[in-house]
């Protein structure tokens, strides 16, 4: 029998104590085929297997009383399978992962657990429901992030719904715009037909004379451009070949909701001037401005009583997308009204579910549940 020495061995192990953290320490930072590698630069060799055995061996760490708690899903198969990540808000550190995403899975995890008294989670129904059942005294936040987040996809979608008739709006101006000053027909104007009783070469020479005069004023009027891109111009007129002016192509939905959603202090000049044609040319977009950005106010000064005149605006004024997302708050009027209102939000939570990302990654879909865990559990912060 050999006797343990305190802090350097324990009994039926290889290894040191301080060479097991080292062997798990590499575990947690880069995974078992990964450290296996990084260890021969190491004073340590060892093998995958005996990585991935120190790493199961952690412990879980302890939780302590968790009173605000964060959920949230991460997925193990994109569509197809789905788990549940549990955060302790207060100190941003993992508390468990559930297999599943389930109601029953997620309240019974809640039963266990009485003494949490807030709840910050997403719009997913299944961890609302959860919730009711398993903690109805608890203060149920939804997250303030994924509520502008729905309201920019309700804004796009309008932004769809009208942008044939953006498209007509903007054939009509190009159409208005070969009648302006710079146009072909305009210039032929300025010019002028010659004088019938002139020969040829007076001809010519008066009209090479008006095509300066014209270039002349069309500098005196603004024009800062070069002298040879007006004269290559010109040479086309004879012909009737000018070529029209370039089309300004029209936002897509997504960048005219990118412009909608931001403060206009923040946008370009021209930004603000294209989005303010867009939104002239079409009333229902122009009310989902308003509202947006009324939400955006109400959500960022933490307005939340202020909801239920919004909501009244938004369903008597606002397009289908908006009345839709503003009808689906009844739902969940008291987790919306506390999201607005309360400074408690998921953000620790989305920040653990990118971690999982990573995690997930690095072991290439080939980690089991049970060891996804320890690595998310054993993390440090």
């Amino acid at each position: 029998m050999a006797e343990q020495v305190p802090g350097l061995t324990t009994g039926h192990r290889r290894r040191t104590t301080s060479l097991a953290r080292m062997v798990q320490a590499i575990g947690l930072a880069v995974g078992g085929r990964a450290g296996a590698r990084l260890a021969g630069y190491l004073p340590t060799q060892t093998s995958r297997d005996v990585i991935l055995g120190e790493l199961r061996r952690l412990p879980d760490p302890p939780s302590g009383k968790v009173t605000v708690l964060g959920i949230d899903e991460f997925t193990f198969r994109k569509g197809a399978t789905y788990g549940t990540v549990l955060i302790d808000v207060e100190t941003r550190r993992p508390i468990d992962l559930l297999p599943d995403r389930t109601a029953d899975t997620v309240a019974s995890w809640l039963t266990d657990h009485p003494e949490i008294r807030v709840i910050c989670r997403d719009r997913c129904s299944t961890f609302s429901q959860a919730a009711a059942r398993a903690a109805p005294d608890a203060i149920q936040v939804a997250d303030r992030w994924h509520l502008l987040y729905s309201l920019a996809r309700a804004v796009e979608r309008t932004a769809h719904q009208h942008r044939v008739s953006l498209r007509k709006d903007a054939e009509i101006d190009d159409l208005d715009q070969c009648q302006g000053p710079s146009s072909p027909a305009s210039l032929a104007a300025l010019i002028g037909p010659p004088e019938p009783s002139d020969p040829p070469d007076g001809q010519l020479l008066a009209r090479v004379r008006q095509w300066h005069t014209d270039i002349h004023q069309l500098r005196e009027r603004g024009y800062r451009g070069n002298r040879v891109v007006v004269t290559k111009y010109i040479a086309t007129l004879p012909a009737g070949t000018a070529a029209p002016e370039p089309r300004q192509p029209i936002p897509s939905p997504r960048r005219i909701t990118t412009w909608i959603m931001r403060r206009p202090d923040t946008l370009t000049d021209g930004r603000r001037d294209q989005l303010n044609r867009i939104l002239d040319a079409c009333p229902d977009l122009d009310a989902a401005r308003d509202l947006a950005h009324e939400f955006s106010a109400i959500a960022r000064e933490r307005r939340g009583h202020d909801l239920t005149g919004w909501m009244t605006r938004a369903l008597d004024q606002g397009a289908s997308p908006i009345q839709g997302f503003a009808s689906f708050f009844q739902n969940d009027w008291a987790a919306v009204v506390n999201g607005l209102t309360l400074h408690w939000s998921s953000g620790a939570v989305e920040g653990r579910v990118t971690r999982i990302k990573l995690i997930k990654r690095r072991s290439y879909g080939r980690a089991s549940f049970s060891l996804l865990r320890t690595l998310v559990l054993a993390q440090p912060p």
